[in-house]
Order: structure tokens, then C-alpha cells, then sequence
């Protein structure tokens, strides 16, 4: 407002003696007229000023929407992509489990009974012994004695095969539980990008007012 008076007059209210005016061009400046056509033009000034303000706040706020709306997109995007990383470890992790167990406890039935069956064997094979004059008889229980711990031996084999495949599914436990770590940094790095949104939520409302 003092620069347009000072355009419109011609001086400012602190202009030095060297620089007064004459009191004719004194009584011109104040005239009606001339104060009238500098009070418009100091208007029209704020009121240009003020459109470039609003024009420039209008864009703000639109630039605010744009990286608020993808913010939240981007955060919709990563939770149905963890929901669905986690759905997919905890079915994938869950199933090879229940798997190794049914196969392990399967094996173990089997062991079991080749120990039964073994047991019933050696007995016979006592026995059998006893009637040292059936030759015969004790030469088949032998036979089937070897291949009863031939089976007994691969059942051990198996055995310790799937004794690997437990430490297998640890691994996995392990990489599960390694993935559902960086699920959490994810996390905290969504968190950490709060700040940035209140602090355009709060650019916006100070905009607004």
C-alpha cells in the first residue's frame, strides 16, 4: 500500500526536504480525483495479488490430493500384498509340516511293526533252534530273517532321510520367520511415512485457513 501511494503521489510520507514538492503540486495530489484513482489502483493490486494467492493454493491443494490419494494407494497395495505373502508362507509352511509328519509317522508305523515282525522271527528262529533236526525250517526262517532286516535297514535309511527333511522344514521355519521380518520393516516403513502425510494434512488445513 505505501508503494502505491508513493506511485500515486509521487513521495512517500518520509520524503527528505530535498525532495518536497511544490505546495500547487501538494493541493494536485491531494485532489479528490487523484486519491480516488490511487485507492483503485492499490485495490486492483491486492486484489490481483490475491487471485495469484488463491490460484497458487488452489494448485497446492490439488498436488496435496495427488500424493495423498497415491499414498493410500500405496498402502492398500502393500497390505493386500503382505496379506497375501503371509497367507501364502503360513498355507505353504503349514502343509509341508503336515506332510513330513504324516510321511514320518507312516515310516514309524512301518518300523514299528518290522520290529514286531522281527521280534516274532527271532522267537521262531529260538525255537527252531531248539529243533536243530528241521533243517529245512530254520534255513527259510534264516532267509526270511535277512530279509526282514534288509527291509529293517532301508526302513532306517528312510528313517534317516526324513531326519533331513526335518531340518529341511526347519530351514523353512526359519525363512518364514525371516520373511515375517521384513514384513515388519516394511512396516516401519510405512510408519515412518505418517509424518510426512500429517504434515501435508496439516499444510493443507494451514492452506485452507
Amino acid at each position: 500500500l505505501r508503494r502505491n501511494s508513493e506511485e500515486a503521489f509521487g513521495c512517500s510520507p518520509f520524503t527528505t526536504p530535498s525532495k518536497k514538492l511544490s505546495i500547487h503540486r501538494i493541493g494536485d495530489l491531494f485532489s479528490p480525483g487523484t486519491l480516488n484513482s490511487a485507492m483503485e489502483k492499490a485495490m486492483a493490486d491486492l486484489q490481483s495479488e490475491n487471485m495469484n494467492l488463491e490460484e497458487k493454493i488452489s494448485k497446492s491443494q490439488e498436488s496435496e490430493a495427488r500424493l495423498s490419494e497415491k499414498i493410500n494407494e500405496m498402502e492398500l497395495s502393500y497390505k493386500k500384498e503382505m496379506m497375501k505373502l503371509e497367507s501364502r508362507l503360513l498355507s505353504s509352511s503349514e502343509d509341508s509340516r503336515l506332510r513330513y509328519e504324516e510321511q514320518i509317522a507312516t515310516l514309524e508305523k512301518e518300523i514299528s511293526k518290522l520290529h514286531l515282525e522281527l521280534d516274532k522271527e527271532v522267537s521262531a528262529q529260538t525255537e527252531l533252534d531248539k529243533l536243530k533236526d528241521d533243517i529245512n525250517v530254520l534255513e527259510h526262517t534264516q532267509e526270511r530273517l535277512a530279509d526282514f532286516e534288509e527291509r529293517y535297514r532301508m526302513c532306517r535309511e528312510r528313517l534317516e532321510l526324513l531326519n533331513g527333511v526335518k531340518e529341511q522344514l526347519k530351514r523353512e521355519e526359519l525363512a518364514h520367520t525371516e520373511s515375517v521380518s521384513e514384513c515388519m520393516r516394511l512396516k516401519d516403513e510405512v510408519a515412518a511415512l505418517q509424518p510426512v502425510k500429517r504434515a501435508l494434512e496439516t499444510y493443507k488445513q494451514r492452506a485452507t485457513d
